[in-house]
């Protein structure tokens, strides 16, 4: 659960906390007859801004992009080390890459990026797969109609 956290980017959590605001001010306008109902939005509200205020300006302050030297020992050449700036690398970067936290998040980034690239090897064997598939059955279509032709050459009318 840390690890989703610290993957998360601050485009995200500003995200979030615009929604999380949005839908108390929508419950605060259409349920107004209750004190504790009122109350309860009026906090929620509260948190949202501080959401807002604080915990956002933190995660602009320590999201860090990868490093390159980790991104090259676990051979990510393809893929352009902004994509990945999260408050994962910023703790990472503050404590020098050391710390149980920053190397389980290594850990957990690692695996990341080698399901995604196990995802991406599946999808390129099926799409071309398919796409053999569909030049056989292409081939077999054109000897047909070839067949054909030549048969309705040889009919004599």
């Amino acid at each position: 659960m840390l690890n989703f956290f610290l993957d998360t980017n601050i485009m995200f959590l500003q995200i979030l906390c615009f929604f999380v605001i949005l839908l108390i001010v929508i419950t605060y306008f259409k349920i107004n007859s209750v004190i504790i109902i009122k109350l309860s939005q009026c906090l929620g509200f509260i948190f949202g801004i501080i959401s807002l205020v604080i915990i956002v300006p933190i995660y602009a302050i320590y999201q860090e992009e990868p490093n390159k030297a980790f991104l090259e020992k676990i051979n990510v050449n393809d893929y352009f080390s902004n994509d990945y700036a999260s408050l994962g690398f910023g703790i990472c970067y503050k404590n020098n890459y050391t710390g149980e936290t920053c190397l389980n998040y290594l850990k957990y980034f690692e695996n990341k990026i080698k399901e995604e690239r196990a995802e991406k090897k599946e999808k390129a064997e099926k799409e071309k797969a398919e796409k053999e598939k569909a030049e056989k059955e292409q081939e077999e279509k054109a000897k047909k109609e070839e067949i054909i032709k030549e048969n309705i050459e040889k009919l004599n009318f």
